[in-house]
């Protein structure tokens, strides 16, 4: 008598539960806050992958089959470039149109950047936060935002 169910060996079930899971690319030239924000995200329900540099996120972004998220800063001052997070976010809309793309500015710079540099962007956001449960609160519009992308592309397939 069958039961129904199916068995599935444990990594099909981890394929599966990522494929169920938003995937956030995360760039960031500060590694450090990349890999805090990504744990943060991670905890939100999301998969992540982090980069440091807009080669590296470049590089990702041709490799990914899909992608739900991106959360980049937008001064990679180490790249070079004083705008190089719009290029990240260029290339990311090159090769999954319709995806949302963040960028994050230095605490209390978010009211000096033109239209140019938002317009790159779904939204634009601090880097700093004041306390924790502003972060907590922060981090779950991200992950809802992720969820709402891949929930979107998964209604278009069916």
């Amino acid at each position: 008598m069958s039961t129904g169910l199916i068995h599935q060996r444990p990594a099909d079930r981890a394929v599966a539960e990522r494929m169920q899971k938003p995937l956030v690319l995360v760039v960031d030239d500060d590694r450090r806050q990349a890999e805090f924000r990504a744990e943060l995200l991670s905890q939100a329900g999301c998969t992540t992958v982090v980069c440091s540099s807009v080669q590296e996120a470049a590089t990702t972004i041709g490799d990914l089959l899909r992608l739900d998220l991106v959360l980049t800063d937008l001064h990679l001052t180490r790249a070079g470039e004083d705008r190089s997070g719009l290029v990240v976010a260029h290339k990311a809309r090159e090769r999954f149109v319709g995806i949302p793309v963040v960028g994050l500015v230095p605490f209390g710079t978010s009211d000096l950047l033109d239209d140019g540099d938002r317009s790159g962007f779904s939204a634009v956001m601090e880097k700093g936060v004041r306390n924790l449960p502003e972060l907590k609160v922060l981090t779950d519009q991200l992950a809802g935002l992720a969820r709402n992308h891949l929930a979107s592309k998964l209604r278009s397939r069916a």
